[in-house]
């Protein structure tokens, strides 16, 4: 079994990550192991946000926002 999809907060911290390590001016390696993640985890994050983010996932989070949220605890009436 394989790891869960991304979703996007993770887009978003790889994001930071990617722009972090832009402006850091260290090397891949070095860079990689300050933030404890691999050079194989690193470049497949850098080329998922090649083209940015994925705008199907920004447009489902936008149209979760905007959903009524259903308050916690409540329980579907049925008869007993």
């Amino acid at each position: 079994m394989g790891r869960p999809p991304s979703d996007l907060d993770e887009y978003l911290d790889w994001q930071e990550r990617l722009e972090s390590f832009q402006a850091s001016g260290l090397e891949i390696e070095v860079f990689c192991r300050k933030e404890g993640v691999s050079r194989s985890t690193f470049y497949r994050w850098r080329d998922r946000l090649r083209e940015g983010v994925p705008e199907a996932m920004v447009a489902e989070n936008e149209a979760r926002k905007r959903e009524p949220s259903r308050p916690k605890g409540r329980r579907s009436c049925r008869s007993l």
